[in-house]
């Protein structure tokens, strides 16, 4: 089935006149494939199905607004069925869809109804009353409230009890072959209650529990961590959460939703990899990474501006990087004993690193 769409073109005004002509392309061409699929569908419903005939509806949807004709069935208990409405997962006498309510809750959870109302119309061409986006974060609250209270009727809290909880993460790409997607990113998160010695300079993870997950958003990540940690954990007896890991953004952030006081150390393999690599010299670097780690870091940035100005060419770049590196990540630099806590016991973490190599490098790649 084709369709022939005609429109002019104001050279005065070219580029609005071009943006819309594509909205009603985009329209135009929704509904000629909501028609194909309803079409479609007709050679699948069950036989004992009577057509009722056809219906007309209007939805907005993220092209705009759409009106298409559905067909209507009735099965032998008399029930009424429209298979084109649950494909689009369109609910009865809604008039937006799921996107769309998604997209007028995230706008009104930040702004006023009204403005809200105001940057949908901008974007979707077509007018939602800001009362209207008050009805779809009352809904869409109401199905989130349900799904947590569920959730905490179904989980079974963890019993392992610690005062200290140690978590880190870590992440490793992934090259794909015969995929569209060149490569991907494979988080592993682990959660530990300590570290016990099993020889000279060796440490196991005590308690350990690891997860892995092959693409996804980070608020999926961390969903899967909060699950996975009160799957094991008694969190409400958990003083402190120790995150350890390299200062990517995403790292920093795995382990938020477990709502604990969190004490951020900045893996040590990655801190003396970058110490060693901007001075090159093995006991200025040694000396420094001393004092880096015992000392606040306010006190440490000075010795390293003047290595930096003595410094020429790529070296003083490399310093500069280093300084930068650090200074993000500046609340993470100390050892734990000198945080002051006594609760905490000494740990370097660090085992981010060997987890990632074993269960991804060595099995996944393999």
């Amino acid at each position: 089935q084709s369709k022939q769409i005609e429109k002019e073109i104001q050279s005065d005004d070219l580029e609005t006149s071009i943006k819309d002509f594509g909205h009603e392309i985009s329209c135009t061409l929704f509904q000629q494939v909501i028609d194909l699929l309803d079409q479609q569908l007709k050679t699948q419903v069950p036989k004992d199905w009577k057509n009722l005939g056809t219906a007309k509806r209007s939805v907005v949807f993220q092209a705009g607004c759409v009106s298409y004709q559905r067909r209507i069935y009735q099965d032998s208990q008399g029930q009424r069925w429209k298979p084109i409405d649950m494909l689009l997962g369109i609910a009865p006498y809604a008039r937006n869809s799921l996107k769309v309510q998604e997209m007028g809750c995230v706008l009104a959870s930040r702004s006023s109804y009204r403005n809200a109302s105001e940057m949908l119309v901008y974007l979707l061409k077509t007018f939602i009353s800001p009362s209207s986006l008050q009805r779809m974060m009352l809904c869409f609250g109401a199905q989130i409230d349900a799904i947590e209270r569920d959730w905490q009727v179904q989980r079974q809290a963890g019993k392992q009890e610690t005062k200290c909880l140690y978590g880190e993460s870590d992440g490793v790409w992934l090259h794909l072959q015969q995929e569209r997607q060149k490569r991907m990113e494979a988080k592993v998160g682990l959660l530990y209650t300590g570290k016990k010695a099993t020889g000279v300079g060796r440490f196991a993870c005590e308690n350990k529990v690891v997860m892995t997950q092959l693409g996804g958003s980070n608020e999926e990540w961390q969903i899967k961590i909060r699950e996975l940690a009160d799957h094991h954990f008694d969190l409400s007896k958990v003083k402190h959460l120790v995150v350890g890991g390299d200062g990517a953004a995403w790292v920093k952030h795995s382990f938020d939703l477990l709502c604990l006081p969190q004490i951020a150390l900045l893996d040590r393999f990655h801190l003396c990899r970058a110490v060693h690599r901007s001075l090159k010299e093995p006991a200025k670097s040694r000396s420094i990474l001393e004092r880096i780690r015992s000392t606040p870091f306010e006190e440490v940035i000075p010795e390293l501006l003047l290595l930096q100005n003595k410094a020429r060419g790529r070296q003083a770049k490399d310093i500069q990087t280093l300084i930068s590196y650090l200074s993000h990540n500046q609340d993470a630099l100390l050892d734990l004993e000198y945080r002051g806590i006594p609760e905490l016991s000494p740990s370097t973490l660090g085992a981010a690193e060997g987890n990632v190599d074993k269960i991804i490098r060595q099995r996944m790649r393999g």
